[in-house]
């Protein structure tokens, strides 16, 4: 015989505590939230909104923004602001007011100073102009968010919201924030090549970083130098020792030129050459002023000077004097490589030039005076080239001088004979 069990427990549990919790439901506070629904800009020539989008620094952007409904609990707030009584009805949670403050939000960092240029509430959209302003914490994001450049664009994160709030939410996936522009980055890289290829060129076969020597030839015309273009210049001139103070001053002239240019690429900030930079220049530029001036004043001003030292290529004419490889030398070559290195460095991962402190720069200072110090002491080669001697090489040059004494003679012997009565 079977026994019918009760009715389970559990079952009597639900009937007891779903009464209670349907009135919990219904009585749930659901709020009205803004978020980022979409995105269009300037740069990629659309004019739908999709959920992601590429842009350059100096683009206009402009932000799709819904209403979203949420249950109490699914966020911690969607209120960016405090609330007046003119609430703006397409943008809930933020007064008419504070939608004027507005910013973009990248990687979660706010960008300050870029309010809405236009705010069409029918549309539901915000404009922004994504520009580096004056404002430290502005130039601080962009520099970060720009640093390390590469040909790919740098992918971050996007929203808007108040400057000193959380940001709202958003659906678009990805901002691609292009660093070079294609056309630019070409005419850049075209410019830069052929101002190196005349550099070189002028480096090579003209006095441009040399210390002054004896040619055997005239030196090569400036057309001359550059054509054929990728061939070397018919040319039988001797060209003196590389300088190691111009070599110097033309290190530091492209290190600077160089990175201004690349800061105007990617930030477009001119206002870049710091107080450091400018001692340094200032260094460099004293160094071979007065390494030219020690130079002038030790050629000798014979009538018949002798025929000047010729190169033994660049590297040992920039480290040595008359007696080898010279400390003062190296020393001065190693730190301008060091400085050189660092300032590169601080351009390429901050996009600005380093501001040197006083002791870097006084230790440069300490390294050209060194080499300026002992430069006198070093055999110089006289500018002048010798003369060219006649046929028959130095007998010839005394026959010459013989016969114009002689005739000098034969003149004073006749003035004589008509001066006697």
């Amino acid at each position: 015989m079977s026994v019918r069990r009760a009715p389970s427990s559990s079952l009597s549990l639900w009937l007891t505590v779903l009464p209670l919790m349907i009135p919990a439901a219904v009585n749930a506070e659901v709020k009205s939230c803004p978020k980022v629904a979409a995105i269009k800009a300037t740069f990629d020539g659309k004019s739908t909104y999709t959920k992601s989008a590429s842009v350059s620094l100096g683009d206009k952007i402009t932000v799709q923004i819904e209403t979203v409904q949420i249950q109490e609990g699914e966020q911690k707030s969607c209120d960016l602001g405090p609330s007046s009584p003119q609430q703006a009805t397409w943008l809930p949670g933020i007064s008419n007011e504070n939608a004027l403050m507005l910013v973009p939000f990248l990687n979660g960092r706010p960008l300050p100073d870029i309010s809405p240029e236009a705010i069409d509430p029918q549309e539901h959209t915000v404009t922004f102009h994504l520009i580096r302003t004056d404002r430290k914490e502005n130039k601080e994001v962009w520099s970060d968010l720009l640093s390390r450049p590469g040909l790919s664009p740098r992918v971050v994160s996007f929203s808007v919201g108040l400057e000193k709030t959380a940001q709202i939410d958003s659906d678009v996936k990805a901002l691609n924030i292009v660093i070079f522009e294609k056309n630019r980055l070409v005419l850049a890289l075209a410019l830069f090549l052929i101002l190196l290829h005349i550099f070189f060129r002028l480096a090579r076969w003209s006095t441009l970083l040399r210390d002054p020597g004896t040619t055997t030839d005239e030196p090569p015309k400036f057309k001359d130098l550059f054509w054929p273009p990728f061939r070397p210049p018919q040319t039988t001139i001797q060209l003196g020792p590389y300088s190691l103070a111009r070599t110097q001053m033309a290190f530091w002239f492209f290190l600077v030129i160089v990175s201004f240019v690349l800061i105007w690429m990617v930030i477009g900030d001119t206002d870049t050459i710091t107080e450091g930079v400018l001692v340094l220049i200032g260094i460099s530029a004293g160094t071979a002023v007065g390494a030219t001036a020690i130079d002038s004043s030790k050629r000798p001003t014979t009538p018949t000077p002798q025929p000047g030292t010729p190169s033994d290529g660049w590297f040992t004419d920039i480290l040595s004097d008359d007696t080898g490889i010279s400390f003062h030398r190296f020393q001065i070559f190693v730190w301008t490589l060091v400085l050189g290195f660092v300032f590169v460095k601080a351009v390429f991962i901050s996009l600005a030039m380093p501001d040197f402190s006083t002791n870097l720069l006084s230790l440069m200072g300490i390294s050209s005076g060194t080499y300026l110090g002992l430069k006198p002491f070093e055999r110089q080669a006289p500018e002048a080239p010798p003369e060219t001697p006649t046929a028959g090489g130095k007998q010839g040059t005394q026959e010459t001088q013989g016969t114009q004494e002689t005739q000098e003679t034969k003149e004073d012997e006749k003035d004589q004979e008509e001066a006697t009565p």
